[in-house]
């Protein structure tokens, strides 16, 4: 059983509040498409954050790189921070630092 809520009531409530720093994860990003998900619900709740939010942070791993989900909610152009591992490949990191997005790189023991 989840103890979540989703749709238009967490829209609702949400929106009382002043997000001052979202974390965002995601199925996939890509540098056309943004940030991207398969659930169409939870989709539009992350784009609702996302437009709310003062601060925007992505937290994908490598793997998320490159991948695309049924529908995107957050464009490169709107994310101030990604948050990764040294898996992600180094030229899409390059061109999101380029275009002005701040990247941090953790390492990641083998």
């Amino acid at each position: 059983m989840s103890g979540s809520v989703n749709g238009p009531i967490t829209r609702e409530m949400l929106a009382k509040y002043h997000i001052n720093r979202a974390f965002i994860g995601a199925l996939g990003i890509t540098l056309e498409k943004g940030l991207s998900g398969n659930d169409p619900m939870e989709n539009e709740l992350l784009q609702y954050i996302v437009e709310r939010a003062g601060e925007v942070i992505a937290v994908v791993d490598g793997s998320k790189f490159g991948r695309t989900g049924l529908a995107s909610f957050a464009r490169i152009d709107q994310l101030n921070c990604v948050v990764t591992d040294d898996s992600a490949p180094p030229e899409m990191i390059e061109t999101l630092r380029e275009a002005g997005t701040e990247v941090l790189v953790a390492p990641v023991e083998r």
